[in-house]
């Protein structure tokens, strides 16, 4: 499944997390173990916008936080004649 053009595969994304031996993982040695593994620039990209301080408890909570992410992108914002209604 492709979230949209530019964004990472769920496959890529899933294939990175078949990669981390131990847990809990920070952002930063998923981001190392993503570079070492040469996954894709999209992944990467995606888990650098995670905070720095961010640390994974096992592969759900890292698909469970990475979900929660993309369904935030995936909706789209309403327009400002949405939310405040057209001019007539």
């Amino acid at each position: 499944m492709v979230i949209a053009q530019h964004q990472a595969k769920l496959t890529d994304i899933h294939s990175l997390i078949e990669q981390i031996q131990s847990y809990p993982v920070t952002i930063k040695r998923l981001l190392e173990t993503a570079r070492q593994n040469r996954v894709s620039k999209e992944v990467i990209s995606f888990y650098k916008s995670f905070p720095e301080s961010a640390v994974f408890t096992d592969k759900e909570d890292i698909l469970a936080r990475t979900e929660a992410i993309e369904i935030m992108e995936s909706q789209v914002s309403p327009t400002e004649d949405e939310v405040h209604g057209a001019e007539d």
